[in-house]
């Protein structure tokens, strides 16, 4: 029986651009306001998605799944920022900062093997992504055609199932939930307009990066 965990909303993305960091900042200051250029902002209006910002403005992003959520990275982002305008980039607290775009470069993807699988892996990503959590099923019918136990079940078991660490010590099912994460997250990540140059895996990745390639 497949099993996969109960979904919570998706995180809503977030990206706001400025000539400079300190219009960037008065800019982070009105959205977390919910104010605009004279008027009252709401709805997609308080998330702005600027990935098409000149190359040498001052950008900031983050993901929140509620609005309470982005007002307060809003928050912590003007402190950051008043505190060292000066910074040409930072990440942290979930929060993404470049003072001018990237230069252009190439990309890869990298596939994990067997080896670092444990139960609940991946567990975050199946919740929110229904992409992710629609590959591990399709790997689940392939267990199901074979006769054995839904790998869903290992990967995320109950509280009742006290082998499912027994199980991903199997190769089978470690290369297998490996290969089913691997290859959801990179589905919703090609769906996003991610193309990578050149793809790689370690181990049973190998296959997980031919089949992307």
């Amino acid at each position: 029986m497949s099993q996969t965990p109960n979904r919570k909303a998706p995180p809503r993305p977030f990206l706001a651009a400025a000539p400079e960091p300190r219009s960037l900042i008065r800019r982070l200051k009105d959205l977390a306001r919910g104010e605009g250029p004279g008027e009252a902002l709401s709805g997609s209006a308080l998330w702005p998605f600027e990935a098409g910002a000149p190359a040498d403005w001052a950008r900031l992003g983050f993901a929140a799944q509620t609005e309470a959520e982005r007002t307060a990275l809003l928050t912590v982002s003007v402190r950051l920022l008043e505190a060292r305008p000066d910074l040409e980039a930072f990440q942290e607290h979930g929060l993404v900062y470049r003072r001018r775009a990237l230069e252009a470069g190439k990309t890869a993807a990298l596939f994990a093997g067997r080896e670092g699988v444990h139960p609940r892996m991946g567990e975050a990503a199946v919740e929110v992504f229904p992409r992710v959590a629609r590959m591990a099923r399709r790997f689940d019918a392939i267990f199901a055609a074979l006769g054995d136990a839904a790998l869903t079940t290992a990967l995320w078991p109950n509280e009742a199932q006290a082998d499912a660490g027994e199980k991903l010590r199997q190769m089978t099912y470690a290369q297998m939930g490996a290969a089913a994460l691997g290859a959801g997250q990179y589905g919703f990540l090609r769906a996003a307009g991610f193309a990578p140059d050149m793809f790689g895996g370690y181990g049973s990745g190998e296959l997980t990066a031919l089949w992307a390639a």
